[in-house]
């Protein structure tokens, strides 16, 4: 009998797979695949421990969440108290004395990180890119509650287009290793001097540079964009969410040129609109964006994400 080989999905497939079962409420069968699946990918198990936390929650399971949150901070793993108060799925949790012991701690070691947080950035380049080629470049901003890095599998791919890949990393602290766009006028004056740096480092086409992003950190790359923070040709934003609509207003009112893509699941109840929303404003301004609204997705990329991105860069 051949020797068959257990399949190990990738951390997307996985993660889409959780959040399918949570946006259908199958919070058991959501546990389930985290337990399943939660040994391949030590990089992400602050990650997954999170969705886990959340879950236990969602079923009722106050006392062994809370468990779960004080062996997470042993381990040396903690997320915002502000967060952990407001999420929703945590309610069953909050009248917890233990719990509001974790909330004195996560506090504590968020004002220590903030203090010695600083911006990042992670670049990638094309395989066959001299020092003296001039590329295009794409700037690419993680979500919130995540860094640098996380979505690397996605963005990643544009090299094999010729682009300049640089993932940025925001300094405003909301976790262990996650971060977020919270501040505004922070994240625009980090999103700019990253470009300069990257300006300064290589030879960068002007007219071929876009920006991109996955939830905050697309609704900040349209806003970014919209409102010429930096000089973009072009954004793509999935899922984009936290979008100040009067801001995006009075940048396309300023006469703003740029071409737009947004990629939403229609069942992310909370920010499907938001999606829609751009659109509409792009088109009152007369620009070009092209918008896909995806019946079976929740809060996550798209399966095609792949021939999205290559339609996106072929068009700027």
């Amino acid at each position: 009998m051949a020797n068959l080989k257990k399949e190990i999905l990738s951390f997307a497939q996985v993660r889409l797979l959780i959040l399918s079962f949570y946006e259908k409420g199958q919070y058991q069968a959501g546990l389930d695949a985290i337990s399943k699946h939660f040994g391949h990918y030590p990089e992400q198990e602050v990650n997954i421990s999170y969705w886990r936390l959340c879950l236990l929650s969602k079923l009722g399971k106050t006392r062994e969440a809370v468990t779960f949150l004080q062996e997470c901070i042993t381990k040396g793993y903690w997320w915002s108290a502000e967060n952990l108060k407001a999420d929703d799925d945590l309610a069953s949790l909050q009248t917890d004395p233990d719990f509001q012991k974790m909330l004195e701690i996560c506090q504590t070691k968020q004002e220590e990180a903030q203090r010695i947080a600083q911006p990042k950035r992670f670049t990638l380049f094309p395989e066959h890119l001299s020092p003296n080629d001039t590329a295009p470049l794409l700037l690419c901003l993680h979500g919130r509650s995540s860094n640098a890095t996380s979505f690397i599998e996605y963005w990643q791919q544009a090299t094999q287009a010729g682009w300049i890949v640089a993932m940025l990393g925001s300094s405003q602290v909301i976790g262990y290793d996650t971060f977020c766009w919270d501040n505004k006028d922070l994240a625009e004056m980090e999103i700019r001097s990253h470009l300069r740096e990257l300006n300064d480092q290589y030879s960068i086409d002007p007219n071929r540079i876009a920006i991109a992003g996955f939830s905050q950190g697309g609704g900040m790359a349209v806003r970014a964009a919209i409102t010429s923070v930096i000089p973009a040709a072009g954004f793509l934003a999935i899922a984009p969410a936290l979008v100040d609509f009067d801001i995006l207003q009075a940048g396309l009112s300023s006469g703003v040129r740029v071409r737009g893509a947004v990629l939403a699941g229609e069942l992310d109840k909370r920010w499907a609109d938001t999606a829609r929303r751009i659109t509409v404003l792009m088109a009152e301004a007369g620009l070009p964006c092209e918008t896909n609204v995806y019946p079976d997705l929740g809060h996550d990329f798209p399966p095609d994400f792949s021939d999205r991105l290559t339609a996106f860069l072929k068009a700027i």
